[in-house]
């Protein structure tokens, strides 16, 4: 994702039953803690 301050990495968590996006991170870098980050707060 190009922003005025570089590319950024989002990750999504979605629900496919009731097509919601459940979850998401934006972040600076790609690396997996991201991911996590977005997984706790789908299913918090």
């Amino acid at each position: 994702m190009q922003i005025d301050q570089g590319t950024h990495s989002l990750s999504l968590v979605t629900d496919v039953c009731a097509r919601k996006i459940m979850g998401y991170e934006v972040s600076a870098e790609m690396k997996a803690s991201d991911v996590v980050k977005a997984l706790k707060m789908a299913i918090s």
